[in-house]
């Protein structure tokens, strides 16, 4: 396990030994996937095959494509709802 400290600007260094199992470099890019108030850092610089599967522990059993597909349309309109509920009172989106 590695800590790291966000700097200011909310920044972190991405310890040596992670981007070399990651085979990261400068300029690839990351996927920050929020599960159960944790986060799984998932490089976008490979193949989707090599990602496949790669949050499947977190499935529900006899959970469909069509009930994944209502609840990623249910996340987008949340967060819709909210922008415009924050553009409403006056925040910034």
């Amino acid at each position: 396990m590695f800590e790291v400290i966000v700097d200011a600007e909310g920044r972190v260094t991405i310890p040596k030994p992670i981007r070399d199992t990651l085979h990261l470099e400068a300029g690839d890019r990351l996927a920050f996937v929020e599960v159960d108030g944790s986060v799984v850092l998932q490089p976008r610089n490979g193949s989707v095959a090599a990602i496949y599967g790669a949050l499947s522990s977190y499935a529900i059993p006899e959970t469909t494509l069509d009930d994944y597909d209502a609840a990623v349309g249910e996340g987008i309109s949340d967060h819709v709802e909210g922008r415009e509920k924050g553009i409403r009172q006056g925040r910034s989106a």
